[in-house]
This record gives C-alpha cells, sequence and structure tokens, in this order.
C-alpha cells in the first residue's frame, strides 16, 4: 500500500478522535518511549497481523505487527509535535500515542 493510499483511507475510516474513555497510559521509561509498554499497548487493541503506522501524509507504513514500535520512534523524531497512530489492518480498532509519551487505544464499534 502506498503513502497516497494510506492517507486517503485515513481521512475516509478514521477521521474522527480517539476516545479516551479507557483512560490514557504513560508508555514512557527514563525519558524514552518503552517498548514493552508501546507492544502490550498494540496487543491489547490491535488483534490482526498487519497494522498501518500514520504520523502524516508522508510518513505512514503498512507493515507486520512486530515493526510497529520501530516506525512508532522514527515518525516522532520526524515531527516530534505530531501524534501517531497505529491502526488495525481491517480499521476494527487503533491507537494514538501522544507527543508527551501517553497512549490510548478503542475497538471501533463495527455496524452489524
Amino acid at each position: 500500500m502506498t503513502p497516497r493510499e494510506i492517507h486517503s483511507l485515513m481521512r475516509k475510516l478514521c477521521y474522527f478522535g480517539v476516545s479516551d474513555a479507557d483512560g490514557y497510559r504513560h508508555l514512557m521509561r527514563s525519558d524514552e518511549l518503552d517498548r514493552d509498554l508501546v507492544i502490550q499497548l498494540i496487543d491489547e487493541y490491535i488483534t490482526t497481523q498487519d497494522v498501518i503506522v500514520y504520523a502524516n501524509a508522508k510518513d505512514c507504513s503498512y507493515v507486520g505487527k512486530p515493526a510497529a514500535f520501530e516506525l512508532i520512534q522514527k515518525y516522532r523524531l520526524n515531527d516530534a509535535r505530531a501524534p501517531v497512530e497505529v491502526v488495525a489492518a481491517d480499521f476494527s480498532s487503533r491507537i494514538v500515542i501522544e507527543p508527551i509519551g501517553v497512549g490510548v487505544g478503542e475497538h471501533r464499534r463495527m455496524r452489524s
């Protein structure tokens, strides 16, 4: 999937913000994003093997779930002020990691 296709899908299917009903979680340890905490958050919400990691129209990728943490780190270095989203390949759930090092997730209600 190209960045343009990903950006189009994100604008079409993820135009709304993530609810903070589940509460934000701290993802930092020793002033760095902690790999274990981020992976735990991803695994709790996202069940698909592939994910979309999205920061903006240029910084986005469709990858396997194990590669998500490295991309999150890379995109945070590119733009430290932008949140990074990780979205399930089927758009059933997503998480957002805010620039201050907290994250929140939600499961999307699917129409029946």
